[in-house]
């Protein structure tokens, strides 16, 4: 960054907190525990953001078989690995790197 140039910031966001950590930080407060009233169930098949083992947004195995339980399509987290490193990406968001979450494979769904 140049000298005497500021990064903005939200106001509810700690000063000096790297983007990274702001995300990280989101995402773990975001509780899976909302899922309990209503998940929205997203198609491993579809291939997008919530079923790839590069997105660390909130989700969860799916029933049946075949699906990621989310939040909320709004859900973000970070790209750790794929297309976007480093980017926050939307739950329903896609890439061409996309790579199977390895929790879906144990729950016996095969790779689309």
């Amino acid at each position: 960054m140049a000298a005497g140039r500021t990064t903005r910031r939200r106001s509810h966001e700690p000063a000096g907190e790297p983007h990274v950590a702001r995300t990280r930080r989101r995402a773990a407060s975001t509780s899976l525990s909302r899922m309990n009233a209503t998940p929205l169930l997203q198609p491993v098949a579809r291939k997008r953001c919530a079923s790839c083992q590069c997105w660390s947004g909130p989700r969860a195995i799916g029933s049946p078989p075949g699906n990621v339980a989310i939040a909320a399509d709004t859900d973000v987290g970070l790209c750790d690995g794929g297309g976007w490193h480093g980017s926050e990406r939307r739950a329903r968001s896609a890439c061409g790197h996309w790579r199977i979450w390895p929790l879906l494979l144990d729950g016996g769904t095969t790779p689309g």
